[in-house]
């Protein structure tokens, strides 16, 4: 049996919701890679965000960093979604040369 996607989680427990109602310092990593990947796969994204997390350690430095190629590697991860990612990481290190 798949993990359960997104789309059929109660409305309370998805991401996109939970940070809306919380603010993103409640959810953790795990759901706020889901948010970034969106839907696109047939695999549970929250799924696809644990097994990105685990590849790198947990460590989202190292994830962020990681080249296209490497994200592809993933399974669940293709090209749209290894740019997310890519893109994601870019912009904080550019947030973080603004400080």
């Amino acid at each position: 049996m798949s993990a359960m996607t997104v789309r059929e989680m109660p409305p309370s427990e998805r991401p996109r919701e939970r940070m809306a109602a919380l603010g993103p310092k409640a959810l953790s990593d795990r759901e706020l890679i889901a948010i970034i990947l969106t839907a696109g796969s047939t695999d549970s994204v929250l799924e696809v965000a644990a097994t990105l997390l685990a590849t790198f350690n947990g460590r989202l430095r190292r994830l962020l960093n990681a080249d296209v190629t490497e994200l592809r590697g993933v399974p669940g991860i293709g090209l749209a979604k290894a740019c997310q990612l890519r893109a994601v990481g870019e912009l904080a290190r550019r947030m973080a040369r603004q400080e």
